[in-house]
């Protein structure tokens, strides 16, 4: 009898569970990427076109069935906010923690830095990584202090299909590099 087995690539970056895939959610109850603060970088699981978000305020919507005076049960949900400005309120089940890779670029309130190892601190909810600027100094950065992913202008162009015909984008990736 032959067994196919697949071995996922991908890994829960907080538990090392395995992964379906890199926007699959991990479902280990004692997994530290289940719980979520506000300047947490996440993706909405249903819909990771909307790119990476920005968790704004944390609401906790009042559910208790009964009549007292109190509520005794909430629901917690997060306002969070993408890249064009989309806002979107949603359950934590459909969040996953944006984990960024070693070597990618991101800009930061000190400038534009890179991710220097795959290991990450988790101090208070929030994530903090190892930045490496190009002055050669190296920090802690926590969310809060990201800006964003960097993207060279070539890359934005590219990405948003305008592109021109070979003479005026030759020239013009010339100039922007």
């Amino acid at each position: 009898m032959i067994i196919n087995i697949k071995d996922s690539k991908y890994n829960c970056k907080f538990c090392n569970n395995s992964l379906e895939s890199r926007f699959s959610k991990c479902f280990n109850v004692y997994c530290q990427g289940q719980k979520f603060n506000i300047d947490n970088l996440i993706t909405y699981r249903l819909n990771p076109k909307l790119g990476i978000g920005r968790i704004i305020k944390k609401l906790e919507i009042p559910a208790s069935r009964s009549l007292d005076a109190e509520d005794t049960y909430f629901i917690t949900k997060f306002k969070v906010r993408f890249e064009n400005n989309i806002v979107k309120i949603l359950h934590p089940l459909d969040l996953i923690h944006y984990i960024y890779e070693i070597n990618e670029r991101i800009l930061t309130k000190e400038g534009v830095g890179t991710i220097n190892s795959n290991d990450f601190l988790i101090k208070e909810g929030s994530i903090s990584y190892e930045v490496l600027f190009p002055d050669g100094k190296t920090s802690q950065t926590y969310e809060s202090e990201i800006i964003a992913k960097y993207e060279t202008t070539v890359k934005r162009i590219i990405a948003s299909k305008r592109i021109d015909p070979p003479e005026n984008f030759l020239i013009k990736s010339r100039a922007l590099c």
